[in-house]
């Protein structure tokens, strides 16, 4: 039977300073800053992702079927939108779980 593993109190980690690579010179200098607790991060990138996908819908509502379709951004945003959000939810479960043992 292996052994039980000590894990990092997820309420105490925080960020790690990340670039942000995006592919394009407005984005070169763009950073996550180290610092930020966990669960504010995934909060924020749920937020950012929500932006992401309200500024696409119209482009894909408007495009024609000459174009590149918009669609396969949208999914995966809307994908990792619903994982973040996911993740964020089990952690504050868990974490209400345990203040109440």
């Amino acid at each position: 039977m292996p052994a039980e593993c000590d894990m990092a109190d997820i309420r105490a980690l925080t960020t790690v300073r990340a670039p942000i690579d995006a592919g394009g010179v407005h984005t070169r200098s763009l950073t996550v800053s180290a610092g930020q607790p966990i669960l504010d991060a995934l909060q924020d990138a749920s937020c950012h992702l929500a932006t992401a996908l309200d500024a696409l819908w119209p482009i894909a509502l408007n495009y024609k079927a000459d174009e590149e379709s918009p669609y396969p951004a949208i999914i995966s945003g809307a994908i990792a939108k619903a994982l973040i959000d996911s993740v964020q939810a089990a952690i504050e479960q868990a974490n209400r779980e345990a203040e109440n043992e």
